[in-house]
Order: structure tokens, then C-alpha cells, then sequence
């Protein structure tokens, strides 16, 4: 079950425009420093990178004039930037990475470090989905020269890639989608559990059959009511709802 993310304040934009963009905190985990250093060797190829951090000085110190920092940004802008991209650059590993599929919702296919969290979000060129579109491609290793060759091969293969394909795979990791399968996971855990409860109810009637004082029998028939209870629609909703604002900041 993957985290949710509010794909539906993203609109899709079928009309790209020369240019790749990156976005995220300048920190050196997020190797940010890879992607200007290809684009630095590239500059033919303009990267607009998005976002502030205390690498500002030493990234921008590197890039070429292709190389574009308009600092942090407001989410309208930064929704704009992604929209509009012919690609987002994901050079780092993460154990999901929300912005690849914002970038994704938009309709714009993403070059990633195949590692992490990427590999289940993005669909590869080799891989396509049931829609039978790809959304993205990946690169093997963080180095410039395998980012450079992977944005050569997305360009060699660029119309491969159909926005409105790319947005509806997005789609699926929309917060509505997320509160379906949280509670088919809470009424799997509890059903299982309520199997338990009742197994062992049945064990202690058994047991009283052949002599037992019946008392143990009582407390756990309470113990099954109990969780039956826990079973209907109106508790289930209540820890669901509990569940995704303390968690995820989610309303349901």
C-alpha cells in the first residue's frame, strides 16, 4: 500500500515545452549535483531546478548557463514547471518520492535512478501497464554519463510517451484510492483476528463439554462479542478516518 498523494490538484498538460525540470531540497542525498552536472554537459538541453537548501551555492557554483535556479517556489508555480516539462529529473533513491507522481499527473513522463520507491511508481519503457503506455524510463547508475544516455534514449523514444496514459496511471495513487485499501487492510487484520478469537471460543466450549467450570468459556465469548463489534461499519470508519488525519493528513 503506497502513501497518498493529491494527484487531483495536478492538471494534465498535453502541450510540453523544451525544457527538463528537477525539484526538492538541496541536500546532497537527493544528488541533485547529478543532474547539473549532465545538463552541464548537455548545454543544448535546458534544466530548470526547483527548490532551495543549503547546496544552493556549490550546485549553482557548477552549472551552465543552460541551468536555471528560480529558488523555492510557491505549489501553483511548482505545478506549473512540472506540467509544462518534457521530463522530470529523479536522480535520487527514495523509499517512495511523492514529487514523481505529481510530476506524473501532469502528464509528464519521469527519468529516474532505477532504485526505490521509482521502480514501483514509474512504468518503464520494457514494462508498460495495462494501459499500454510507458511513463517513464530509468538510469542505473548515479553517475552523469548514465543519466545522459537514459535522457538520450527518452528523446529517441519520446512518442512513446501519451500524457493523458501517464496522468491516468497517476491516478492510482490518489488519496481515495489509499482509504479503499487501508480499509480492506483493517477488515483483513480484524476478520483474521476475529477467526483467532472464535477458534479459541470453540476450543473452550469443547472444554467445558469434557468438565471445565465454564468461566474461561464466559470471557472469551465477551472477547468475541467485543470484536464483532470492532466489525461494524461504523467503528471501521472511525479508525479509518483516525488513521489518515493523524497519519497522513487526510479527511475522509
Amino acid at each position: 500500500m503506497f502513501p497518498p498523494v493529491e494527484t487531483g490538484l495536478f492538471k494534465l498538460e498535453e502541450n510540453k515545452q523544451d525544457y527538463y525540470v528537477t525539484a526538492g531540497r538541496f541536500v546532497s542525498f537527493k544528488r541533485l549535483d547529478l543532474a547539473v552536472d549532465a545538463f552541464t554537459r548537455m548545454p543544448d538541453k535546458k534544466l530548470i531546478v526547483v527548490g532551495d537548501g543549503p547546496e544552493m551555492a556549490r550546485l549553482r557554483a557548477k552549472a551552465g548557463p543552460n541551468i536555471e535556479f528560480p529558488g523555492f517556489q510557491p505549489p501553483t508555480v511548482v505545478r506549473k514547471y512540472l506540467a509544462h516539462a518534457r521530463a522530470f529529473i529523479f536522480p535520487s533513491e527514495e523509499d517512495f518520492g511523492i514529487v514523481p507522481v505529481e510530476a506524473q499527473a501532469c502528464g509528464t513522463p519521469v527519468i529516474a535512478f532505477g532504485s526505490g520507491g521509482a521502480l514501483e511508481t514509474v512504468i518503464g519503457l520494457d514494462d508498460v501497464g495495462a494501459n499500454g503506455y510507458p511513463t517513464g524510463l530509468f538510469f542505473d547508475r548515479q553517475e552523469p554519463e548514465s543519466l545522459i544516455e537514459a535522457i538520450r534514449h527518452f528523446e529517441n523514444n519520446e512518442h512513446r510517451f501519451i500524457p493523458r496514459a501517464i496522468s491516468e496511471h497517476a491516478a492510482n495513487f490518489h488519496p481515495e484510492r489509499f482509504r479503499g485499501e487501508l480499509k480492506w487492510e483493517i477488515e483483513a487484520a480484524l476478520s483474521q483476528q476475529n477467526y483467532k478469537l472464535k477458534s479459541r471460543h470453540v476450543e473452550k466450549r469443547s472444554q467445558v463439554v469434557i468438565g471445565a467450570t465454564g468461566t474461561e468459556d464466559m470471557e472469551t465469548g465477551a472477547r468475541v462479542e467485543a470484536m464483532n463489534g470492532c466489525l461494524d461499519n461504523a467503528n471501521l470508519q472511525r479508525v479509518i478516518s483516525d488513521l489518515c488525519q493523524q497519519d497522513f493528513g487526510l479527511s475522509v
